[in-house]
């Protein structure tokens, strides 16, 4: 079965919202109410530099949230994703998908141009004050280091999601003539999610031989193409 990278991106973000909601889930079967934006004074003193950093500020509002960043590479694919999940201790949540062409252009200084999801490779999803929201446009810089840490800057033009057209099958993205800014500042680390194919199968496990030889800061194994990891 095909899973679009879109699909997979908003099964983070509703995992991270069912991560956040689970012990209201457990007192209720109904669903928590949608708060407002966590908003606070914009002109806050932001973290040093070198240290931990996720300021968000969605059309004016600087929105508090704790941040995760995961470089994903697997096995006989030729893309690797780092996605950076931003979330508040309620319902709000943003994804950020970046796509790299190998791992050997993944690490250095980037500046990236963001599209419509599955509209190219650079893209950003989320709910922000009970609304859904998509990207439509901006451009990030960041710096990605083989040490395990990523700085930069993400504007985002983000659109709406439609209501109406969240019924329709399959799901269409469209531009809208409104866009709403999201600036976040950045330095986090990143963890390495990597993938193997399984001896004699056609599935995806962690860890295993291709990714214990996996060397960041060096030259890295030759993986093998997926169709001929298993008959």
């Amino acid at each position: 079965m095909h899973v679009s990278r879109f699909g997979v991106v908003m099964a983070v973000a509703l995992g991270a919202l069912a991560g956040g909601c689970a012990s209201d889930a457990s007192e209720s079967d109904a669903p928590p109410d949608e708060g407002p934006v966590e908003t606070g004074d914009v002109d806050d003193e932001r973290a040093p530099p070198g240290s931990d950093e996720f300021a968000v500020t969605f059309t004016g509002q600087q929105i508090t949230m704790n941040a995760r960043a995961e470089l994903q590479v697997n096995e006989g694919e030729r893309d690797v994703h780092l996605t950076v999940t931003g979330r508040t201790p309620g319902t709000d949540v943003i994804v950020i998908d970046l796509t790299f062409d190998g791992l050997e252009n993944v690490f250095g200084t980037h500046t990236v141009q963001f599209s419509l999801p599955d509209g190219g490779p650079h893209d950003a999803n989320g709910s922000l004050g009970g609304e859904w929201y998509y990207s439509q446009s901006g451009q990030a810089t960041l710096d990605l280091s083989a040490d395990g840490r990523t700085d930069g800057q993400f504007e985002i033009g983000l659109a709406r999601a439609d209501e109406d057209g969240q019924q329709a099958e399959p799901f269409e993205f469209k531009p809208t003539t409104e866009s709403a800014p999201l600036l976040i500042t950045f330095s986090v680390p990143w963890v390495l999610s990597c993938h193997s194919h399984l001896a004699g199968h056609g599935i995806l496990q962690p860890g295993g031989d291709f990714c214990d030889e996996l060397d960041l800061d060096g030259e890295q194994p030759e993986p093998v193409p997926s169709e001929q990891a298993y008959p």
